[in-house]
């Protein structure tokens, strides 16, 4: 998961490490907003438990902020 104002290279480069293992989502948020969870601005969350990353998908699907296939052939 990224930040929403992460650089295009960071998104470029985490595609390029994982983007065949794993989603890459960006959330709606900045890294200044989401800094109160980890101390201090950063770029990229790594999710590693599954029920989380579900937790997380779900959300940001609901506010908006992750296109469902149906949404994206209309």
């Amino acid at each position: 998961m990224t930040a929403s104002d992460a650089s295009a290279k960071t998104v470029q480069r985490l595609n390029y490490s994982v983007g065949d293992l794993v989603d890459v989502i960006t959330m709606p948020l900045t890294q200044d907003k989401l800094a109160d969870i980890s101390r201090k601005p950063v770029a990229v969350y790594a999710v590693t438990d599954r029920n989380l990353a579900k937790l997380c998908f779900d959300r940001l699907s609901d506010c908006g902020a992750i296109k469902n296939e149906e949404d994206m052939t209309e």
